[in-house]
């Protein structure tokens, strides 16, 4: 039986009076960090209107993003939600408020279960190779979403498990001003558990699952106005949660993270400007973050006895600056946007439980580039080429590095071969550089600090069919395709592709192939989850207990196993080195001192 929600919603008329782009259904909302022009092609795109999100009811951004096509939703280990386009990684994928990224540049990703959907007056996905003023870091696509600028809305739900949610946004005109204001608060008490069974440890018989309670509070506020022919928009959002992170129910105790967030705040400052200076036109955003959060480690499932604490404070500024002018037949569009983060992190061990001092993390992202708009009789094109460079001038208590930068491009066709029909063909290379956490974050021990991580590169092609009679569009995305690359002194290069075929979902085919250090012969294609790493390059004597593995993803580290042991009989070992024996180039680790020491640790885990 299916629990059943108990809502209330209110909403003025005006509340989806949302501009909509000419090209799509009305459920498809234009950007307002990339605007249409008239000879700009775009790569698809899907959204919702403020009318489609009423429709939904959802209670955040994550839940108004579920059933897009090609776009999925789904909850990590640290019980974050985020967003992949295409099968992407969580971390390819951007989310922007209002021209502005939320991502929390640590980490490379914002928990979007946690934004409100009350505020939201639509919201719009992009996939494959982004406009130029996007940026570093969307390889795969971007969440872009627009705030409410007409009419209100009241939602208030209640439900099984504890689950609330009160939300309010309105707009209002203030003199010759806009008003936007919205505030919600939701809570549940815990999540449901599908199927007891396949939770073997740490878990209750219960049907609710351990340590998956939330409470959040957002506030919005947001004016804008126009001053001459300047429009100038500003606004504030504040996100205060705490919230337990499920166990790892699937392992040993022993083994396992217990984790809970008791503090977690997002505050986020921009402003956005644009003013026509006669034929060009000038748009210009900043913005200002601050972010913290306290971790909390335990040692078992009582979730009372202390193992570790983490304590990180982030501080991050930047601004993005567009100039779009006509030269002759064409359009040509600049681009330059940079942001500095500073991160402050603290490692308190328990015991003895004295506070050091904290290390000083900060990265620069640096990208500029021109777009040209180009008409071509019935056909127009759109081509984009840029630069992107990272840096990271202060790496706590690990070495340095060099900074890194890498070249990106994109074009784009837009046809008609008859008068409803339209074909757009759209491709180019995208980069991603990975965050400081991925480059130097431990997560209480549980990781090793990788920082020899080269940029992905993201190669992306796509090829849209439309066909378009009065209100009604169908658009065919017949493939789109994908392929991304990174590599490190740790030895790895992967290789993916995906393939999706309308209106079926998206079909995920990936083939890595890894180098492990110290043992070059053990090249092979894998399967798809890649397996613990031989044994020979992860143990030595110094760490007899802990065989490190690679994740098997892109721009990950080594991480430490789910199920390891010390000391461990080699009869508690799986028969796994024989199965590996078999791929062709597998050999068993010659290591003999290794083997007998570290079991095989199961699937590769995300990090």
């Amino acid at each position: 039986m299916k629990p059943a929600i108990v809502a209330l919603l209110l909403a003025t008329p005006a509340a989806a009076a949302q501009p909509f782009d000419p090209r799509l259904p009305e459920e498809a909302l234009i950007t307002v960090t990339a605007p249409a022009g008239p000879g700009r092609v775009f790569t698809p795109v899907v959204g919702l209107s403020g009318e489609a999100l009423l429709d939904r009811q959802p209670r955040s951004v994550a839940d108004a993003l579920r059933g897009l096509p090609g776009v999925s939703v789904r909850t990590n280990s640290r019980g974050e939600s985020v967003a992949r386009v295409r099968g992407s990684d969580e971390r390819q994928t951007l989310v922007f408020l209002d021209g502005a990224p939320l991502a929390v540049p640590w980490d490379g990703r914002v928990d979007i279960g946690l934004i409100p959907a009350g505020l939201i007056g639509g919201l719009s996905v992009r996939k494959g190779a982004g406009a130029i003023e996007y940026g570093a870091n969307a390889v795969a696509g971007i969440v872009d979403l627009t705030t409410r600028q007409a009419g209100g809305v009241a939602v208030a739900q209640t439900g099984p498990y504890g689950l609330k949610n009160l939300s309010a946004a309105g707009v209002m005109p203030l003199g010759g001003l806009s008003l936007t204001l919205a505030a919600t608060h939701q809570a549940q008490g815990a999540l449901p558990v599908a199927r007891l069974s396949a939770l073997p440890f740490s878990q209750p018989a219960s049907d609710r699952r351990l340590n998956t309670n939330l409470a959040a509070t957002s506030l919005f506020a947001g004016l804008g106005g126009t001053a001459g022919a300047l429009e100038w928009r500003a606004s504030v959002l504040n996100i205060d949660a705490h919230r337990g992170v499920a166990p790892e129910s699937d392992r040993n105790p022993s083994s396992a993270r217990f984790w809970r967030y008791p503090d977690w705040n997002l505050t986020q400052a921009q402003i956005a400007l644009e003013l026509p200076i006669g034929a060009a036109t000038a748009r210009a955003v900043g913005w200002r973050q601050w972010f913290g959060q306290e971790i909390k480690s335990y040692r078992d499932a009582s979730y009372t006895t202390l193992r570790g604490r983490e304590i990180n404070d982030d501080d991050t500024v930047g601004g993005r600056f567009t100039l779009s002018h006509p030269i002759g037949p064409a359009t040509l569009r600049w681009s330059l946007s940079g942001q500095l983060s500073d991160h402050h992190q603290t490692d308190v061990a328990i015991p003895p439980g004295t506070r050091p001092a904290a290390l000083l993390y900060r990265q620069s992202l640096a990208s500029g580039g021109v777009e040209a708009d180009v008409p071509l009789g019935n056909t127009r094109l759109t081509l984009g080429l840029g630069l992107d460079r990272s840096a990271n001038p202060r790496t706590g208590d690990k070495p340095g590095q060099p900074a890194r930068q890498a070249a990106t491009f994109s074009a784009a066709l837009a046809l008609k071969p008859a008068d409803r029909l339209s074909l757009t063909v759209s491709g180019g290379r995208r980069n991603r550089f990975s965050g400081a956490r991925e480059l130097f974050g431990e997560a209480l021990g549980r990781f090793l600090p990788n920082p020899a991580l080269l940029p992905e590169q993201a190669w992306l092609a796509d090829a849209e069919l439309g066909w378009r009679a009065g209100r009604f569009t169908r658009t065919l995305t017949p493939r789109a395709a994908s392929a991304s690359a990174s590599s490190a002194r740790m030895g790895r290069i992967c290789v993916s592709a995906s393939t999706r075929r309308p209106p079926r979902a998206s079909v995920l085919m990936q083939r890595c192939r890894c180098r492990w250090p110290m043992a070059s012969r053990w090249n092979s294609p894998a399967p798809r989850l890649m397996p613990a790493a031989p044994a020979s390059p992860c143990c030595s004597a110094r760490r007899t207990n802990q065989c490190w593995r690679w994740t098997g993803r892109p721009n990950q580290a080594w991480a430490k196993p789910s199920i390891c042991a010390p000391n461990c009989a080699a009869s508690a070992r799986p028969a796994i080195w024989p199965t590996m024996a078999r791929w062709p180039g597998w050999r068993q680790p010659p290591n003999s001192t290794c083997a007998p020491v570290c079991r095989y640790c199961g699937w590769a885990r995300h990090k």
